[in-house]
């Protein structure tokens, strides 16, 4: 598998990990949830050359997904 497919698969899973994360309905339930999300976003990171870089985008990734998914649940709430 090249780095760019296997970078790509890894960018989907933490973004569907950040999402289930954001979907818990109490803040600490969240906040536990998301802990091992970032704990696997390094450990992911360390398959690549430049793994500080890629852990960084990798993080970045959960925290976008995890607000995005927040955002649309509180709509929701709203609607």
């Amino acid at each position: 598998m090249s780095l760019t497919k296997r970078y790509m698969d890894d960018l989907a899973v933490v973004a569907l990990w950040a999402a289930s994360a954001a979907s818990w309905e109490r803040p600490a339930v969240r906040a536990e949830a998301l802990s091992p999300v970032f704990i696997a976003c390094g450990e992911l990171a360390a398959k690549y050359p430049g793994p500080n870089l890629v852990a960084a985008l990798l993080v970045r990734e959960a925290v976008l997904s995890y607000a995005n998914t927040r955002v649309a649940l509180r709509e929701t709430e709203v609607a």
